[in-house]
């Protein structure tokens, strides 16, 4: 899942989706409602029902692929980083898959708008209609965090300790929550704000998530 959600993914050579190929897997993404270059209503659908209308394309591209035949109901990964990463938690409360990798995600928006810059905090009050303080439960709704309870798949999430687009507060208290729950989660944090620029990391943090992928189905077909 792309991140934004202001984005759009074009056709365009990518190394992360060619390494999976690379590795036996099929690989789809899609512009979620939300996305870029398609219209301001599809863009403003989200508004006001922050992860509702993308968990309901990605589900849906779900089942496109297994009627297809192309993947397995059981055997499907969710993944992606940034608004990708939150929408990858927000899925896993929601929906059925094998498992969710997640890079600098949120999981708890009431907690990132505090944590967060000046400037993303307006981009973001007026993406979900108000502020924490005056709409909580609108907030808690669009919050991974609200939906632990309901989660199923393992779940792998890198994330950096000096973030400010999408803060570790968030993360470390839904990894704390998940941990009370019994939850299959590991979090992997690196001293860098939104991302990496080192090639070396990004190798090694797809060398994880492959692993990750292995190990879940590995332990299907024992």
């Amino acid at each position: 899942m792309h991140g934004g959600p202001e984005a759009v993914i074009i056709e365009v050579f990518g190394p992360i989706s060619q390494c999976w190929l690379d590795h036996g897997f099929a690989y789809l993404t899609i512009n979620y409602r939300g996305s870029t270059t398609s219209g301001r209503e599809f863009l403003e659908k989200i508004w006001g029902n922050v992860g509702y209308w993308e968990v309901e394309d990605m589900v849906a591209a779900r089942a496109w692929l297994v009627n297809q035949g192309i993947a397995k109901p059981d055997q499907t990964f969710v993944t992606g980083w940034s608004y990708g990463g939150y929408l990858t938690l927000q899925a896993l409360g929601t929906a059925l898959w094998a498992g969710g990798m997640a890079g600098m995600a949120v999981a708890d928006w009431a907690i990132a708008h505090v944590d967060t810059t000046d400037t993303l905090r307006s981009v973001r009050a007026l993406r979900f209609g108000g502020t924490p303080e005056e709409i909580p439960e609108r907030y808690a709704a669009s919050s991974p965090i609200t939906y632990a309870e309901k989660v199923k798949a393992p779940i792998v999430i890198m994330q950096g300790r000096n973030d400010t687009r999408t803060p570790p507060g968030s993360i470390e208290m839904y990894e704390a929550k998940m941990k009370s729950l019994g939850k299959d989660i590991e979090v992997h944090w690196f001293d860098a704000g939104h991302g990496s620029i080192s090639v070396e990391q990004n190798i090694a943090f797809q060398e994880l998530m492959l692993q990750f992928a292995y190990r879940i189905l590995n332990s299907k077909d024992s």
